[in-house]
């Protein structure tokens, strides 16, 4: 047992397998009271099992399952990392109804233990999992009490605090708080890259991936391409199957976006290799990044079906955080493809509805601007300016917050208004 938790401790996961496997085959040939430590072998071997398989092999939701029923009524902390275990199985398969009753149950299970530290991590994966379904307003307290979960104790495959950070940071940037979203995402990677013990490096890949997500989202793809280049070099030395994935998915996302077409294939092989292990979760952040890497390179109508396929990937797993920004690439393509129809403007209103519904301010300034730019290529009189500018005012009041988004829409203004 204490060779497994060694090699666990430093990563070696295909070894700590081995031996985790190992004590719970020798247990039922020993005497005396063993339960505890067939306990911990069980968790032991669940979480590496997540970190060297990933998160949709089925052995890894039995392994948990296994945890949480050996767990009930004797070890409140290890139902809870059950309990994780068996979300992170329904929510990174698509299975959005399974995975939002598992978080709530994890929640109400962790608040009943009485254990401080596992009421915050169960707040952040609820936190998470609400962002995920579009739900960025509901989501932020809960992140922000998950990230300062701080214990030398694992709970998780990774640090909950660091990884509420990270999660925080994306939601907070869909709702408009940029700034704050800056501070959360750098104290997030400087406290993952810091970090020591059992979980250090899966956490750090943890951080990184979703860095590289928020910023490609936000319009970033050099500091998106730096964040997934860590991802990889984390995951392939350590084995991490899922981030490794994920971090070569949105690596060739942003190197397409900085003017390398010849990733495209890479990103295709990438996202169906995703899709063919049975992961849902990211198809659309995914989808999104080829669907902009196929209208780099003029490949339009293949820009709009891989478009089309996010949405629907969308809506199969109810992942909605995104829902917002295809629809508004997707009016775009339309009009490039069909500029004298209104299919293009249909779909843009359809981004912005969506995006006032969840509360994401930015992708809601982002869409206000592809229809101002709609309006006047078309010569059309209508005008969101006034929109805008009344957005411009809440997210920026004072006018000089350096995101990206908001440059572009005062710049924007500037212009409007001296002309």
């Amino acid at each position: 047992m204490r060779a497994a938790l060694r090699q666990a401790s430093f990563a070696a996961h295909l070894e700590a397998i081995q031996s985790f496997e190992l004590v719970l085959r020798h247990l039922p040939r020993l005497d005396g009271e063993l339960d505890d430590l067939g306990l911990r072998a069980q968790s032991g071997l669940a979480a590496s099992l997540l970190a060297s398989r990933g998160y949709t092999a089925p052995e890894v939701a039995a392994a948990y399952a296994k945890v949480r029923e050996l767990s009930i009524a004797r070890d409140a902390q290890l139902e809870v990392s059950g309990l994780y275990g068996l979300w992170a199985y329904y929510h990174v398969t698509g299975d959005a109804p399974a995975s939002l009753e598992t978080a709530e149950t994890l929640l109400d299970r962790a608040l009943g233990s009485q254990h401080d530290q596992a009421a915050l991590a169960a707040r952040a994966v609820l936190g998470y999992q609400l962002q995920r379904l579009g739900r960025p307003t509901e989501a932020v307290a809960l992140l922000q009490r998950g990230r300062h979960w701080d214990s030398a104790e694992p709970l998780f495959p990774h640090h909950p605090g660091i990884g509420a950070g990270a999660n925080l940071a994306m939601t907070q940037w869909l709702i408009g708080d940029f700034a704050a979203a800056r501070e959360s995402i750098d104290d997030a990677v400087e406290a993952a890259d810091a970090l020591e013990g059992p979980t250090a490096h899966f956490t750090r890949a943890y951080t990184h991936a979703f860095a590289a997500e928020l910023f490609q989202v936000a319009g970033q793809p050099d500091v998106a391409g730096w964040h997934a280049g860590r991802v990889v070099q984390v995951a392939g030395e350590f084995g991490f199957a899922s981030w490794l994935g994920a971090g070569m998915t949105n690596l060739k996302i942003a190197e397409v976006l900085a003017g390398d077409l010849d990733a495209i294939p890479t990103i295709e092989y990438c996202l169906n290799a995703w899709r063919g292990a049975g992961a849902s979760s990211n198809l659309t952040q995914f989808g999104l990044g080829l669907g902009l890497a196929y209208r780099a390179a003029g490949r339009t109508e293949d820009a709009l079906a891989t478009i089309d396929q996010a949405l629907k990937d969308a809506s199969d797993s109810q992942e909605l955080y995104l829902e917002p920004e295809l629809h508004r690439l997707r009016g775009e393509l339309l009009t490039e493809l069909q500029p004298g129809d209104d299919a293009g403007l249909v779909a843009l209103e359809q981004a912005l509805a969506t995006a006032a519904i969840s509360g994401s301010q930015a992708l809601q300034l982002r869409t206000l601007l592809s229809i101002q730019r709609h309006h006047s290529d078309h010569g059309n009189a209508r005008t969101t300016m006034h929109e805008i500018d009344r957005l411009l005012g809440r997210l920026d009041p004072i006018g000089e917050d350096p995101e990206r988004l908001l440059v572009q829409a005062r710049t924007l203004v500037g212009r409007e208004t001296s002309q």
